[in-house]
């Protein structure tokens, strides 16, 4: 009995070692759960990968355009969005990318996002190599002297919009001839195209009938503080003579508008002054929005006569006075 049931055991051993050897078997090897970003790159520049996000940094100046990554991924893995597809990965959320393992149910979730360099500044004055350039330091410090806030830094906030600078009084000057306190015409200032990342933006100043549009603007500032400096170049008919003068704006922008605003036009280079019509070089005057608000509102629609880009007004005070030599 026992010789019987050894040679049944042999038997069904027999029967497994043949069954797990047949070239029926149909079991399929396990699809990997790996679900991984290896590398990412823009351009042929490698991306940073660390955890779940994946970053790159450009210079200040690149231009925020749509960019088409080169993704490798863990074999078998899938990824959504696809690899060829162009992103703004400059938007503030960046791009989420979600990553299938080839067992189609294990995945990851990735954001990619760019960022720009900060705008160099001066790590004294806070101002841009290219308002350095543009205005001598001793004309800065006039300014200053005279009650013009100058607010340095490459973080400045978005000042985009029309602002209405009224009741405007006459806060500084270094002319003998200015009265502090006299009142001037009601300005607006109108800002845009800003570029945080050149601190560049279009500036166009109206005053009364007349309209000035800067051939240069730098902005700078922090927070909610900023300094717009705006050149102009400029031609008087009446003495025959072409000059340079910088506009500055400063304050702390608001919903409503700028806060304790601040505004100052200097000369820079009177062109020789043949006609002895003109102020000196370096010299300028302060005003300031007197009720402490320069209120956000719609562009003059008024009739106006155009001074060509290049050329602008000094500023003129509410009897209608040139502001010119005596």
């Amino acid at each position: 009995m026992k010789s019987i049931l050894k040679y049944m055991l042999m038997a069904l051993l027999a029967g497994y070692a043949f069954a797990a050897c047949s070239k029926d078997d149909k079991s399929e090897p396990s699809k990997s759960a790996a679900c991984e970003i290896v590398s990412f790159s823009v351009n042929g520049d490698e991306w940073t990968i660390e955890g779940g996000n994946i970053t790159r940094t450009y210079p200040a100046a690149t231009a925020e355009t749509a960019l088409t990554p080169l993704i490798t991924l863990s074999p078998g893995a899938e990824v959504d969005p696809p690899a060829n597809r162009a992103q703004n990965f400059f938007a503030a959320e960046g791009v989420a990318y979600t990553v299938t393992a080839e067992d189609g149910k294990t995945t990851k979730t990735y954001t990619a996002k760019a960022t720009k360099e900060l705008p160099p500044v001066d790590p004294v004055t806070g101002l841009t190599e290219d308002i350095q350039d543009l205005v001598p330091q001793e004309i800065i410090s006039t300014m200053k002297d005279l009650g013009q806030e100058i607010n340095g830094g490459n973080t400045p906030p978005t000042v985009e919009g029309t602002y209405e600078l009224k009741p405007l009084i006459l806060k500084g000057s270094n002319i003998d001839s200015d009265r502090i306190g006299s009142s001037y015409l009601t300005t607006y200032i109108t800002f845009s195209e800003q570029d945080n990342g050149s601190l560049t933006l279009k500036a166009k100043e109206t005053q009364g009938t007349r309209t000035a549009t800067g051939t240069g603007a730098f902005i700078v500032g922090e927070g909610n503080r900023f300094s717009v400096f705006i050149y102009f170049t400029n031609y008087r008919t009446d003495i025959n003579t072409s000059f340079k003068t910088v506009g500055v704006y400063s304050g702390t922008v608001s919903p409503d508008g700028i806060i304790d605003c601040t505004t100052s036009l200097f000369m820079l280079d009177d062109g020789g002054d043949p006609e002895d019509g003109l102020i000196e070089n370096g010299d300028g005057r302060v005003l300031w929005d007197s009720d402490g608000l320069a209120e956000r509102v719609e562009p003059p629609v008024q009739e106006q006569s155009v001074i060509k880009p290049g050329r602008v007004n000094l500023m003129n005070s509410a009897d209608k006075k040139l502001r010119v030599k005596n």
